[in-house]
């Protein structure tokens, strides 16, 4: 009977651990020896009896050790699975994080065409950006967004069909050597009655399992990212030109000083400063495509109001001969302007420039007023002057905008530049139906 033993002894050691499992078999197999030994000092039993005995004590001994290892090495296992598997999911819930945020598409399929996975920028291309979708699983519930999807089975399966490629070739080197792997673009009606083109793409090695993951881009939004490359080489393009400029516009400026101080016909003197004119407004122009380029780093500073305002409206009229009447200066609040000065001083210039230009010739009409918001304080400047026109204020601050005749439109444009660098933020209020309320650009600097 003393083999029944092994169960009990080997239940300890994998529930207990491998030293209380040794503790357990040491014990029985006391008792085991004490039992044996008694039996035959009765002479129930021969001598032989002790030997198995013994060796019955050893098998438990034997057996707890080599059953509390495996059962140690089974619990270690499973300590590592649970941490890979707590690892996994957070692999997984980062990955889907990314992939719900990408503005490209992302749609993987089976063998038979049928949706996996989508994300949310998928079925706002394939449907709308109200399209109702959990998350990045599951297959594609929207009727709209299965009806573009069918759209593009015909080029799903021309881009399955090239990925593969003919028996014997590798689907990742066939698509190395494929550019049509990239995918055509697809044109997919939109609910609202609008047409969105989209480009088909696959992810190399993504045949593998027969499983297919396509990107969906934009075709719209490729262009336009490629449009603002475009247009950010064409600006660096220009300030090297501008800097070129100024050197011969300066000799021409020099040499038609000279040339009008030998002047004696009104007619001459006439085309003089007619040269003058446009090579100062050549050079005004150079300057704010250079003010545009070369932004720098902001060194934000507290600037106290009234002081400063007070000095730029001065240095404003006296070289301009305005009337300083013309410009009220309105302090409600003691806080101090967390701006750059240089950078300040550049957004104010340009502000108060064009109040001046709109407005009237009556005091007052052209107002600065520092004061506390209900959400910090802000820098307004108005004017009396009919205000911008409501086709102009989706492209208000737009390179190259402007009204003016003579204009850059690079004014407006370079303000908001700077705002945006020092963190604050810069609009433009509308005049509304009360006569006090009047158009304003509103300035709203950090919080000091």
């Amino acid at each position: 009977l003393a083999i029944l033993l092994l169960l009990p002894n080997a239940s300890s050691a994998i529930l207990l651990g491998t030293r209380a499992g040794l503790g357990f078999a040491s014990v029985s197999s006391l008792m085991v020896l004490g039992l044996t030994l008694f039996d035959w000092r009765v002479g129930r039993f021969d001598d032989a009896v002790m030997a198995q005995a013994g060796i019955m004590g050893g098998v438990l001994m034997s057996t707890a050790l080599a059953v509390g290892w495996l059962a140690s090495r089974l619990r270690a296992q499973e300590a590592l699975a649970r941490a890979r598997d707590a690892d996994l999911r957070r692999q997984f819930e980062t990955m889907r994080m990314v992939i719900e945020s990408m503005p490209d598409g992302v749609v993987v399929l089976d063998a038979d065409n049928e949706v996996i996975a989508v994300n949310r920028a998928a079925l706002g291309m394939l449907a709308s950006a109200h399209a109702e979708q959990p998350d990045f699983t599951g297959r594609i519930h929207d009727p709209a967004a299965r009806a573009s999807l069918a759209v593009l089975e015909p080029a799903l399966r021309t881009l399955r069909a090239g990925l593969s490629g003919p028996p014997g070739v590798a689907g990742a080197s066939r698509l190395a050597r494929l550019p049509a792997a990239y995918g055509p673009v697809v044109s997919i009606a939109q609910p609202d009655g609008k047409v969105r083109e989209v480009r088909l793409r696959a992810l190399e090695g993504a045949i593998t399992h027969q499983d297919l993951v396509v990107v969906l881009e934009d075709a719209g939004r490729l262009e336009a990212l490629a449009q603002q490359l475009k247009l950010a080489a064409m600006g660096r393009l220009s300030a090297s030109i501008a800097h070129e400029i100024r050197n011969p516009l300066s000799a021409i400026r020099h040499a038609n000083a000279l040339m009008r101080e030998r002047i004696q016909e009104d007619v001459t003197a006439r085309l003089s400063r007619i040269i003058e004119d446009n090579s100062l407004r050549i050079d005004r122009i150079i300057e704010d495509v250079l003010s545009v380029s070369r932004r720098g780093t902001p060194a934000l500073e507290q600037i106290e109001a009234r002081s400063f305002l007070s000095d730029l409206i001065t240095d404003v009229c006296v070289p301009s001969g305005e009337q300083a009447s013309r410009i009220s200066l309105q302090i409600d609040c003691d806080v101090p302007i967390r701006f750059d000065a240089g950078h300040l001083r550049q957004v104010l210039l340009n502000l108060l420039g064009n109040a001046l230009r709109h407005a009237s010739g009556a005091p007052g009409a052209v107002r600065v007023v520092w004061s506390m918001g209900p959400q910090g304080p802000i820098l307004g400047v108005s004017d009396d002057g009919p205000g911008v026109p409501e086709g102009v204020l989706a492209h208000l601050f737009e390179p190259f905008m402007t009204t003016e005749p003579g204009g850059t439109g690079l004014g407006l444009h370079l303000a908001r530049e700077l705002c945006l660098a020092n963190g604050a933020r810069i609009r433009y209020r509308p005049p509304g139906d009360n006569e006090e309320l009047r158009g304003a650009f509103l300035v709203e600097p950090v919080s000091a």
